[in-house]
């Protein structure tokens, strides 16, 4: 599960980070509409998916404790 999550959070941030590139030469209010619309409104979501990750390997870890 740990290994998703960091990938997740990876990929999110090369996004990010190209997104800052792209904002560099790409900067009008439609360029403003998209990063707000698609690059920002995906982190919400992106940590959400992580804390649901984190959740989930717990409850598995708890699982393997109690049957072993």
């Amino acid at each position: 599960m740990t290994a998703g999550r960091s990938k997740l959070q990876m990929t999110y941030k090369e996004l990010c980070i190209s997104w800052e590139k792209t904002s560099e030469v790409w900067s009008d209010a439609t360029a403003q509409s998209f990063g707000e619309r698609y690059i920002e409104s995906l982190r919400p979501s992106v940590k959400s998916a992580c804390d649901g990750m984190d959740q989930m390997s717990q409850i598995i870890q708890q699982i393997r404790r109690d049957c072993s």
